[in-house]
């Protein structure tokens, strides 16, 4: 009887009862198959961004989950996406080597290309590369300097890690790196053995013959400082061609647009610039560079104790030699002109070929050099001091050569109004070579309590 009723289970009809009963349970929408755990190459189409899949029977994406996609199209962008059976777009991220929680983008857009596999498993949220991408701060042991690490796995606080050749830097202090790179400590004190013993003498020799310093002032003849304007008196008697040059003789014009200087011939034309430092027994040089020279025009000095003579100005740098010497001179006595780009004195004997580059020292250190000589016109205002004195207190800008002789130019006004007082300045104080501090007048109008008035300053040589 068992025979027969296991034969009756076993034959066709029983085995086809049995197929359906198993179809039926494992086509269940809340069960998946055990093999939809683990899908391998399921080929997944789509625009670079966005791609989709079909799996057979898959009904839900589970957590753990892993398959093997074969994209159509290399990815365009570094969180691709995939939507299988319509479940809904997850993005693709890589995971980190570091902890199994960690994803990130990729570097690169590119990174899955077409028509190769990649695994994936699904964490809940996204799908996650299998295979991990390294971190930094997940490497294992140390990197050798040949693939781009240091060797070495810490620093001491403040040492330096050092290049030998060899795959591993070497760990050194700062003073072995000084060492090492042939630099001194800061704590290093020269010797005079090591530096070359020098007497402040010779010092001041060697400054000199590095860098020889021109000894005239308003020297660059294309920025000319001219506080009083060109050709014009300085102090109300001395004529002046520019700050420093003075006149002499008869009378030269000046173009300013063309820089053209205008000799008038008929009698001797001067313009000459008094040296304050003693070049008495020393040689000097006494160059200028000139262009669109017409007529004589000379270049001399006065006071020389020997190699006195004119030299002639040509184009381009001319040399005047000489020892000793008061003034520079350039001058003519006929019908001439030129245009003068700068005029140098150096104490020293050069050539034109071994005369130091001109350099302009630039026109506010130009101005301050020759505000030692002469102050341009200023207004004052004076406080009233009752009686005939006012207190003026007017410091100049530099402290000026000598004490300065102060010449008062026109009316002396009514500050708050502007009206002549038709007051006269008397006498006035200096305060040695840097101000001016009062004034009397020959009378002095009570109700007026402030005045102004101008001046100028000179101290010219």
């Amino acid at each position: 009887m068992a025979n027969e009723e296991q034969k009756e289970f076993l034959d066709t009809e029983g085995l086809a009862h049995l197929w359906a009963e198993l179809k039926k349970k494992f086509s269940k929408a809340d069960h998946t198959h055990p093999e939809q755990d683990m899908l391998h190459g399921i080929n997944v189409t789509g625009d670079g961004t966005n791609y989709t899949g079909t799996v057979e029977n898959l009904t839900a994406l589970k957590r753990g989950m892993t398959i093997t996609i074969i994209p159509d199209t290399t990815s365009a962008t570094t969180i691709p996406k995939l939507n299988l059976n319509g479940l809904g777009a997850k993005s693709i991220k890589q995971k980190l080597s570091v902890n199994t929680s960690l994803t990130v983008a990729a570097v690169n857009t590119t990174w899955m290309v077409a028509n190769k596999p990649v695994a994936l498993q699904f964490d809940g949220t996204q799908w996650v590369t299998l295979a991990p991408r390294s971190s930094a701060d997940d490497i294992y042991g140390t990197v050798a300097v040949t693939s781009g690490g240091t060797g070495v796995k810490s620093v001491t606080a403040g040492n330096f890690l050092v290049g030998n050749g060899e795959s591993k830097l070497t760990e050194k202090t700062p003073a072995e790196v000084l060492s090492i790179i042939g630099a001194r400590p800061d704590t290093w004190t020269p010797t005079a053995e090591e530096v070359g013993a020098a007497t402040p003498a010779e010092v001041t020799a060697a400054v000199k013959k590095a860098a020889p310093v021109n000894l005239l002032d308003n020297s660059d003849f294309t920025n000319l400082v001219a506080q009083a304007g060109f050709i014009k008196t300085h102090g109300g008697h001395v004529s002046y061609f520019a700050d420093r040059w003075q006149l002499a003789g008869h009378q030269l014009s000046y173009d300013e647009s063309s820089r053209t200087i205008t000799f008038p011939g008929g009698g001797l034309s001067q313009l000459i610039q008094a040296i304050a430092k003693d070049l008495s027994g020393k040689p000097v040089t006494l160059a200028i560079k000139a262009g669109n020279v017409s007529g004589n025009v000379y270049l001399t000095e006065s006071g020389a104790e020997s190699g006195h003579a004119d030299v002639q100005i040509q184009n381009g740098i001319t040399v005047h030699r000489f020892t000793g010497g008061a003034n520079a001179i350039i001058w003519s006595g006929e019908q001439s002109g030129l245009i003068i780009d700068w005029v140098a004195l150096y104490e020293g004997d050069y050539t034109a070929e071994t005369l130091p580059e001109y350099h302009p020292k630039g026109y506010a250190h130009e101005l301050m050099e020759c505000q030692r000589y002469y102050l341009g016109e200023r207004t004052i205002i004076a406080r009233n001091a009752g009686s005939t004195y006012a207190i003026a207190n007017y410091n100049y800008p530099v402290t000026m050569r000598v004490n300065p002789t102060i010449t008062f130019i026109g009316p002396v006004r009514n500050f708050l109004s502007g009206a002549d007082t038709g007051m006269t300045v008397t006498t006035h104080n200096v305060n040695s070579a840097n101000s001016l501090y009062v004034v009397q007048f020959n009378s002095i109008l009570a109700d007026i309590p402030n005045f102004s008035l101008k001046f100028t300053a000179s101290a010219d040589l």
